[in-house]
């Protein structure tokens, strides 16, 4: 009887050697099949979606900046209102350089030239 028990014994050995084996294998196959090129996905992903977030938090720093921008515009708006009035139109250069060589010849200031700089002073 002693030598049905071992064989028993070693069926059983091999049985569960077998069933570790097998479960290796589809361990390992899920990992390579599934597993790994998720991983790689992942690696491309990860950097794009953290530029996505820094963009997101930009946008969403705009976004609430927006009626400060909004207020800062309406208040430039006004003072080029004001300098509008201030600074004479390009129609008016004619009577304005006329005007400056009378009060510069009534006070015996002569003028060699006026030289333009340009539109708004960018040569």
């Amino acid at each position: 009887m002693t030598p049905a028990k071992f064989q028993i014994a070693k069926n059983q050995k091999e049985k569960m050697i077998l069933t570790v084996m097998v479960a290796a294998l589809l361990i390992g196959g899920y990992f390579y099949l599934l597993i790994k090129p998720a991983i790689a996905e992942l690696m491309v992903l990860a950097p794009k979606v953290s530029s996505l977030r820094r963009d997101l938090a930009t946008s969403r720093n705009l976004i609430n900046s927006r009626p400060m921008v909004e207020m800062r515009k309406s208040e430039l708006d006004q003072k080029i209102k004001e300098f509008e009035k201030i600074f004479p139109r390009e129609r008016e250069i004619p009577k304005l350089l006329a005007k400056l060589s009378e009060v510069a010849g009534g006070s015996g200031v002569k003028i060699k030239g006026i030289k333009p700089i340009g539109l708004h002073g960018y040569g």
